[in-house]
């Protein structure tokens, strides 16, 4: 677990949980969370290191979204829609909160 990785550290993540407001954000792969979040009219402004964009979006820090809403409604919009799509996902664990995501498979790195 990270809390804020550098720039350099990110690079080498496969997979990113973000949390927002006790909610999920975004789960999945990390070379994938701009995608993601550029669906929703965010696009890293040029110089800025991915985790630290992806930290204010969570904070609603980011701007406006494609939809107009900025600071906590534009997290909510964010986090509602992550939900929305991934809930009840087959084969998927499920958090208190009612949410689901399917787990990724994590090898160990072991051969054979």
């Amino acid at each position: 677990t990270i809390h804020q990785p550098s720039s350099r550290l990110y690079q080498k993540l496969d997979w990113l949980m973000l949390l927002a407001e006790g909610h999920l954000m975004y789960y999945g792969k990390a070379d994938q969370v701009l995608d993601w979040f550029g669906q929703f009219g965010y696009k890293i402004p040029f110089g800025v290191s991915i985790a630290d964009y992806v930290l204010d979006i969570s904070l609603g820090e980011a701007g406006y979204s494609s939809s107009g809403k900025t600071g906590s409604a534009a997290v909510t919009e964010l986090y509602s829609a992550f939900e929305q799509q991934y809930a009840g996902t087959a084969n998927a664990h499920k958090y208190s909160s009612g949410f689901s995501y399917t787990q990724p498979k994590i090898s160990d790195g072991a051969a054979g």
